[in-house]
């Protein structure tokens, strides 16, 4: 029951390191309410989302946005 275009959308400045760290922290919430778990649920998320902030920020968008069309200095 993951909305991922929410989750794309609340997570919109998190690297990919910070998305990993997301997945796993959501997978850790989901085994601390049982270790017979077998989904990772939109609440898992929600409590991730709590703990993992992003790291990236709008000065280095805009760094990798004019690198990638060549106007980077």
């Amino acid at each position: 029951d993951v909305d991922l275009q929410q989750l794309a959308e609340r997570t919109e400045m998190f690297s990919g390191a910070d998305l990993e760290s997301l997945a796993r922290e959501a997978a850790l919430s989901a085994l601390e309410h049982s270790f017979d778990v077998e989904h990772v649920e939109q609440r898992h998320f929600e409590e991730a989302l709590r703990k993992v902030l992003p790291s990236l920020t709008m000065q280095q968008i805009e760094f990798y946005k004019d690198y990638s069309s060549g106007r980077a200095q």
